[in-house]
């Protein structure tokens, strides 16, 4: 068959047994690898921006230009972990998990994944997720506030100890 297109990935109606086969693969590890090259490129670009001396002995300019600087690295660093993203989605062409989620091994869908090609998750666990660890957290919020609340009252604890600190896996 010939290469495929974003179009023909978007109209792909073929049976469920015919999900993810070659040209689909072959498409996404040529978007994947595009997307890998640019972000390369990017770094490498900033890098050399970076080791340019800009002599500015005004303040207002040396400020807007570190600025400038903090935001492009901020950049880089977001493609940095895109990075490691679009680098195990290539590995998981290679391995043949690519496209299924890897809770459910359900397939994720061609246009799930072209809108983002690093996706690991069908709708559904992502969505299972949130509240789950929303709940979680919450019981832990709780159970700590009150077992705090008492070594308080016992003079055991001090105030600085209330705050609660709460993140979520990726």
């Amino acid at each position: 068959m010939a290469k495929l297109t974003e179009k023909d990935i978007i109209n792909w109606s073929g049976p469920e047994e015919d999900y993810m086969n070659e040209d689909h693969l072959a498409f996404f590890k040529e978007l994947l690898t595009k997307l890998q090259e640019e972000i390369i490129d990017n770094a490498s670009a900033t890098t050399n921006h970076l080791q340019e001396q800009v002599v500015t002995p005004d303040p207002a300019d040396r400020a807007t230009l570190e600025e400038e600087y903090a935001l492009e690295l901020r950049t880089r660093d977001r493609e940095r972990k895109l990075l490691t993203k679009v680098q195990a989605s290539l590995r998981q062409i290679e391995d043949g998990s690519y496209g299924f989620c890897k809770d459910t091994d359900e397939p994720i869908g061609l246009k799930r994944l072209l809108a983002c090609s690093t996706e690991h998750l069908t709708l559904s666990p992502t969505g299972r997720r949130m509240p789950l660890l929303r709940v979680i957290s919450l019981r832990l919020m709780v159970r700590g506030t009150s077992a705090l609340s008492s070594r308080l009252n016992q003079g055991k604890a001090s105030s600085s100890h209330m705050m609660v600190s709460v993140s979520y896996p990726r």
